[in-house]
């Protein structure tokens, strides 16, 4: 693309004099638009198996019963965490205030009951110690806490959308927004039923009116989302803090893990192959007949090379930012144009129909099954061809494949485009498998989506650098020359503009409006899509009168 002299106006490709001030954003706008802020000191998860094929049957035994119990435990705590009276304990540090009070009334049933009773009347419902309730506990309140936020982003986001809410003055926007900023008193006495008065700042314009219909129509969109209440699944982890295990090396460097048990003073030693740092709180997992240790270590961080210069704009500070497009065929396309993770589409086909073929088959199976009169055939059917060893290892070797790509692309983008800020669009979309039933498309598109932004924020924050997501409605039909909007413009790969004639690979030219978009203060951080094509459509007609040409039709 060349780059006419600058002209002062809104934001189009016109608007820069070269590519320079076109990645240069201003650190004002930044700070506008970021919608995450990660961690400066990243954390990774370091997998080591355990060597179990010493242990005795009693000594694996326990190590079951450790887990089985820890999960009971979290069953038990998740579900009383689901009634009015506790929900609001899973918030910050009032699990502790919740702990207490558990065992004040499990000491004051314990004392009517005979001395036969006492014995069986334990605080955990898995039989474990108190080390490993406690930490059942936390991980109850801790799921439930990260719960209760996703619901809160969910039904802000779907509250900005509705049609009361853009009549609403500032300060009533504020205080919905207080409402549902984090998983405390203020919210669950909403949903109570009450209506929390709140210290609003005074520069924000306009007053609360009505706090009672206000909290009313936050309260009914909570519990739409909310139905479903989160509950225990599989028994196959364990959460341990240093209190419940010690590590011990011999002389070789060898670790062995003494891990707590159900039977008080009493430790079960196992091997842990490989070396490295074991601390902090671990996880025990359980696969099969195989046993996993997960570590949580910090990953320091390690600033990216060769960042480009960023030139001020009138004399602000700025930084320099790459806008990335995620697609279907290729990870991502960034704004110059280029591809990385090509082999994506490629791959989630193949995978997509292995994995349909498998799935029919065992349908077919379970129909015969189903219809099948002799309990022997039955069972064969049931031993040999309902198994799900074999479909659990294609799913996690499938898996494993998405990811590598995912991982190499990222790391490409990061050696080849450096930069303080990436600009990308926010992960929602449901990508369009043709061909494959729906629980296959459901599974791939939760997979490679969850799997590009985890690694992607992850990656990010261990460089020190800032992800700023942009509204990316009309991203694909806008041209960045005109400003022209119509769903003509784009035709699957190619980008071709009904007004300026302006060409372009269409992901590309969805990077660059991204990066686009992170210019003009009238875009703004949740803006509906309506009023993302009013601010278009406005900057397309302003061009159209400075060249004057006659505005197309929308």
């Amino acid at each position: 693309m060349q780059f006419p002299q600058q002209y002062p106006g809104k934001m189009l490709y016109t608007h820069f004099h070269s590519f320079a001030s076109l990645h240069a954003v201003p650190v004002a706008r930044i700070r506008e638009m970021e919608a995450c802020q990660l961690p400066t000191e990243p954390i990774r998860c370091v997998i080591r198996e355990l060597d179990v094929s010493n242990l005795k049957k009693e000594e694996l035994l326990q190590l079951n019963d450790l887990i089985d119990g820890y999960n009971k435990d979290l069953a038990f705590l998740m579900e009383e965490l689901h009634k009015r009276a506790n929900r609001r304990f899973c918030h910050s540090q009032r699990f502790t205030e919740w702990r207490m009070q558990l065992r004040r009334e499990h000491k004051k049933a314990h004392a009517l009951l005979t001395p036969d009773q006492q014995k069986t009347h334990l605080l955990s419902k898995g039989g474990v110690q108190g080390k490993v309730w406690k930490t059942a506990l936390e991980d109850a309140c801790s799921s439930m806490e990260r719960y209760w936020r996703a619901i809160q982003v969910a039904v802000h986001d779907e509250l900005r959308d509705k049609a009361f809410y853009s009549k609403l003055n500032d300060a009533e926007k504020y205080y919905v927004a207080c409402l549902l900023s984090k998983a405390g008193s203020t919210f669950f006495d909403m949903l109570d039923g009450k209506s929390p008065k709140l210290t609003l700042p005074k520069k924000l314009k306009g007053k609360v009116a009505d706090r009672r219909n206000l909290c009313r129509k936050v309260r009914a969109t909570v519990r739409a989302h909310s139905r479903r209440l989160p509950r225990h699944g599989i028994d196959r982890s364990c959460s341990l803090t240093t209190e419940c295990y010690s590590v011990q090396r011999d002389s070789e460097g060898n670790q062995t893990l003494k891990v707590i048990t159900k039977k008080p003073r009493s430790r079960l030693s196992i091997p842990v192959k490989g070396k490295g740092l074991i601390d902090k709180t671990i996880k025990i997992i359980r696969d099969g007949g195989r046993f996993f240790l997960h570590i949580p270590l910090k990953t320091h961080v390690v600033p990216l090379k060769n960042i480009p210069a960023a030139p001020p704009a009138a004399g602000k500070p700025t930084l320099h930012c790459t806008a990335l497009d995620m697609g279907y065929t290729e990870v991502f396309t960034d704004d110059a144009g280029h591809f990385y993770g090509a082999d994506l589409g490629k791959t989630q086909n193949a995978i997509g129909r292995k994995m349909d073929a498998l799935y029919r088959e065992r349908n077919k199976w379970h129909a015969r099954y189903r219809n099948a009169t002799d309990c022997k055939t039955k069972l064969n059917i049931r031993r040999f061809n309902l198994g799900r060893k074999k479909l659990e290892a294609f799913e996690r070797r499938a898996r494993a494949t998405l990811d590598c790509l995912v991982n190499r692309a990222i790391n490409e983008i990061m050696e080849r485009r450096p930069s303080s800020v990436y600009l990308i669009e926010r992960f929602g979309r449901q990508f369009n498998f043709d061909g494959l039933s729906k629980r296959t498309k459901r599974k791939l598109s939760s997979w490679i989506r969850g799997t590009i932004e985890e690694r992607f924020l992850f990656k990010a924050s261990v460089h020190g650098a800032k992800v700023v997501y942009v509204p990316a409605s009309y991203s694909s039909r806008r041209c960045p020359v005109c400003g022209y909007v119509h769903k003509s413009n784009r035709n699957d790969d190619s980008f071709v503009c009904k007004d300026c004639g302006h060409r372009a690979q269409s992901d590309a030219n969805g990077a660059v409006n991204l990066l686009l978009a992170a210019h003009d203060k009238d875009i703004t951080k949740f803006m509906t899509k309506e009023s993302v094509k009013t601010v278009y459509r406005k900057e397309y007609e302003k061009e159209c009168k400075r060249r004057g040409a006659t505005p197309k039709e929308a």
